[in-house]
């Protein structure tokens, strides 16, 4: 169970004890006797600590690593909760009340994994518990708190089967001969593993532990530094599960309606029709749609997903076919399956970035994903607007859905066809955006002009305004923030007159038509395009060079700000560009893997396509790790990036390497740390940034369109092992003296980074 309240700092005064309201009661920060926090804000924070610690026993998250417990006490990771520890009534009421619930991800069974902080001394991607503290007082409920920190597509689940969860490991070592469950799980596992790890092979899941299985154990066990027997004892057990949770997002498990051929179902009818006394994998894909289904509709029953067609089986069939209209026979035939598939997957579909347009018109006769969103943002509007069609969300572009584009087209001024090209898509995120912002009342449109704003308004246009005007302020370093609030007062006003002297406008401070329509006209084309207004190439200083005509070099792509403008300030130069980015699985998720494919094909907008070299670099930087004293991690590392990127570069014949480096930025980019990474080039390296302070680098990856993608949070693998005071100032002779404590292995795991490069072009 879990614990959730924090002590002040020093000891307590036993005898302090004063009701909540009275005068002179000791605030502490989540107190032991009386809680300034509201109780929406307390839930919130019982809430990501209840779905926290789960989350680590649903994944067996400390088992994996080799210890003997599954949960700990300790606030730096997950906590216990032990009953009547505290004084602290309202935690002890609030504990008992909701331990039984945890938050997940729409589409997914698992205990989302909250990760919080107190948001002041220590911060992270998820909750700040601090700021929840504000969020209740503004009236927010525990769950519009959460959705706030993790978004929207997170919900509260109450369960009534939390109970102890025995270790996976089934007793005694796997070995070649074996069958059964267990053996099972483990080929489903190495099967998933094998995606991001190819050179394992892909297994026959059967259950019996034969030869080829044998092998891939080796394999996997050579892989990560365990004993090469071909034997899955308790440590290879949750070594291959750790790897598992990882390589599927870290510790979130996530649902891919895996088959047990390890490949991921495109939904293709099989052509074999399944029913009573059917095995194997179609009956095992069957069993996962419907289990993920029976989450969302009360009247599907769910199910045991073991790849036999039984009675419960045939009996959730049947309740999916009446529930969706279907010939209620308890048989799967493509009817039932295309129907199946098509359920599941519009509440598994990642709605990716929502403002995003699809690229293709939809019209009638449209399905998916892309159709639902359109027909939500619909239905959202007519909350507001109440003239406008009232819709069912169903993915399903009918005539309904026509007429209802068409009667939002003709309220918001543009051409009534029913088709939601890209105008009709940006216009619809808009008003959703600026609904779910509380922007708009029923009697203003977006950019409608609302009449004179000046100091001492308010209402939902000076939120519409003050919004605005914080979407400017992210872009132009003249217009200072602002606070949503509804209220013009003085600093509303300050950034009205820094805008309209921006804008060249008369500056008054006051917000007439021709100052609402300037601010509107410019935050609609941030809106819709990011910071980058036009997608044409930036006019290249000097004269114009033919890409290519300047040779060819390789760009060391991190995910970061600075990497993709070298590529692009090289490129403008009439160099062809190569690039590497050096990948640590499990440490680095595939998130950021694809944030970096995103910055080479925007960089590809500017030099043409790109062939993109993925290094997996995790071996290289646990030995290291291990091996190096940690002030010099950094400086070997980037020494051990460059040698790989050299022969890589060597190998598609570039003549020099492309950094993103600017003098004194960070530790690895002070002159003695530059001098040092040279010397193990041969190769010529080129940085265009040497010189430029970081708001220049800004400038410029907001003019090509790389700023709002390399400041996603994904990290790269330069932030995971990172020392914690590294040198600064390194001397040549004693980093080579410490990279002699590597002589042993490191030559073989360069040579294996180097052989299995994964290449994508871009």
């Amino acid at each position: 169970m879990l614990s959730i309240s924090t002590v002040p700092p020093g000891p307590v005064p036993a005898s302090r004890s004063v009701p909540c309201g009275s005068p002179g009661r000791q605030l502490w920060p989540v107190g032991l006797f009386c809680s300034p926090w509201p109780e929406q804000a307390l839930r919130a924070n019982i809430h990501c600590q209840i779905s926290l610690a789960l989350n680590r026993i649903y994944t067996e998250w400390y088992p994996s690593k080799g210890y003997t417990f599954n949960i700990t006490n300790s606030t730096s990771y997950d906590q216990y909760y032990v009953h009547g520890r505290t004084v602290f009534d309202v935690m002890v009421r609030i504990t008992d009340d909701i331990f039984n619930t945890y938050i997940r991800k729409t589409g997914t069974v698992n205990p989302y994994y909250s990760e919080y902080c107190d948001g002041k001394s220590v911060t992270c991607p998820g909750l700040k518990q601090w700021g929840t503290v504000t969020l209740a007082n503004q009236g927010r409920n525990a769950l519009q708190i959460l959705k706030y920190y993790y978004g929207n597509d997170i919900e509260i689940i109450r369960t009534s089967n939390i109970q102890s969860i025995p270790q996976s490991y089934p007793g005694s070592p796997l070995r070649q001969g074996d069958s059964g469950t267990a053996v099972f799980t483990l080929q489903r596992q190495l099967n998933r593993i094998t995606k991001d790890y190819p050179f394992l092979g892909l297994l026959t899941v059967d259950g019996v532990f034969g030869a080829k299985m044998a092998a891939t154990v080796r394999a996997f066990q050579k892989q990560f530094n365990l004993t090469a027997d071909g034997v899955v004892g308790r440590q290879a057990w949750y070594k291959i599960s750790y790897i598992y949770v990882s390589v599927k997002d870290l510790a979130e498990l996530t649902s891919e309606g895996e088959v047990s051929s390890g490949t991921l179902s495109d939904g293709t009818w099989g052509g074999t029709v399944l029913r009573t006394g059917s095995t194997g994998s179609a009956v095992e894909q069957l069993q996962f749609w419907l289990n993920t289904l029976a989450q969302y509709e009360s009247s599907i029953p769910s199910l045991t997903v073991d790849g036999v067609y039984g009675t419960g089986t045939a009996n959730t069939v049947r309740a999916f076919q009446r529930k969706y209209g279907l010939t209620v026979d308890g048989v799967v035939g493509r009817d039932t399956w295309t129907e199946l598939y098509d359920q599941f997957r519009s509440i598994q579909s990642d709605n990716g970035t929502p403002n995003a347009y699809p690229g293709t018109a939809l019209r009638e006769g449209a399905s998916g994903q892309n159709v639902r969103l359109v027909q939500f943002w619909l239905k959202i509007a007519r909350t507001v607007y109440s003239n406008l069609n009232n819709i069912t969300v169903d993915g399903k572009f009918g005539s309904a859905t026509t007429a209802a584009v068409k009667r939002f087209q003709t309220y918001f001024g543009l051409t009534s066809d029913g088709v939601v090209g890209r105008t009709t898509w940006n216009k619809l995120y808009e008003v959703y955006n600026d609904i779910a912002n509380k922007l708009l009342s029923s009697s203003l449109r977006p950019g409608e002009y609302p009449g004179v704003l000046r100091k001492g308004s308010s209402g939902t246009a000076v939120r519409e305004l003050q919004f605005y005007l914080y979407l400017m302020s992210a872009y132009e370093s003249s217009i200072p923030p602002v606070s949503i609030d509804g209220k013009f007062g003085a600093d509303t006003e300050r950034a009205v007159r820094a805008y309209q002297r921006f804008a060249g406008l008369t500056v008054d401070g006051v917000v007439g038509r021709t100052t609402w329509n300037s601010l509107y006209g410019r935050a609609s084309q941030l809106r819709s395009s990011g910071p980058v207004v036009t997608l044409k190439r930036l006019p290249y200083p000097g004269a114009p060079l033919t890409v290519g005509s300047s040779g060819k070099a390789l760009l060391l792509l991190s995910g970061g700000i600075d990497s993709p403008v070298a590529g692009y300030m090289i490129a403008k130069r009439g160099v062809t560009i190569e690039a590497t980015y050096f990948h640590a699985p499990p440490y680095t998720s595939d998130r950021a893997k694809q944030k970096v494919v995103d910055l080479a094909k925007q960089v590809a907008k500017y030099a043409g396509p790109i062939k993109l070299n993925i290094v997996n670099f995790t071996d290289i930087q646990l030995y290291i790790y291990e091996q190096c004293p940690h002030e010099e991690l950094t400086i070997i590392m980037r020494r051990y990036m460059m040698k790989i990127a050299e022969e890589l570069a060597k190998k598609d014949d570039c003549l020099g390497l492309i950094t993103g480096e600017s003098i004194g930025q960070v530790a690895s980019q002070t002159v003695h740390s530059l001098a040092v990474t040279n010397a193990v080039c041969t190769l010529p390296v080129f940085r265009p940034l040497i010189g430029f302070d970081k708001q220049d680098i800004v400038d410029i990856s907001l003019k090509i369109g790389t700023y709002e993608t390399s400041i996603e949070p994904y990290e790269d693998c330069c932030t995971i092992f990172v020392a914690k005071h590294p040198v600064t100032k390194p001397v040549l002779h004693l980093i080579e003296k410490s990279e002699r404590n590597l002589e042993e292995k490191i030559d073989a795991l360069v040579k294996e980074a180097i052989d299995t490069v994964e290449v994508i072009r871009c």
